[in-house]
């Protein structure tokens, strides 16, 4: 039921529209989170597929592919992969801290701010 009314809920968001492309491994968890939102392209030649996915925003969209790492690969808009980019260093400069430096972020500068 909840899945029913989810999908309901989905197909009258306004959208934005991701492409990308998945390891096939990470296709059921997309499925799972994307819903109806969520189309299955091709599988290409280095046994990845191409998908396409849509949400109400590109911000959405990017926080939510974002969890699954490197077995997805946002290829279009720009505004997008700029979008995951930004988001990398945001968590790489959250969690990626070394004893070593005293607390202090152990990600490169050029990682850290991607605002620009």
């Amino acid at each position: 039921m909840w899945r029913s009314l989810a999908a309901q809920v989905e197909e009258r968001m306004p959208a934005a529209t991701v492409r990308a492309r998945a390891e096939r491994g990470a296709l059921p968890i997309l499925q799972g989170l994307m819903v109806a939102r969520l189309r299955i392209g091709r599988e290409l030649a280095d046994g990845w597929v191409e998908i396409e996915a849509d949400g109400p925003s590109l911000d959405v969209l990017a926080r939510q592919l974002a969890g699954l790492g490197s077995q997805v690969e946002v290829l279009g808009p720009p505004q997008a992969r700029k979008r995951l980019a930004y988001l990398a260093g945001e968590l790489a400069s959250l969690h990626w801290l070394s004893a070593e430096t005293g607390g202090e972020s152990a990600v490169p500068d050029e990682f850290v701010d991607l605002r620009r």
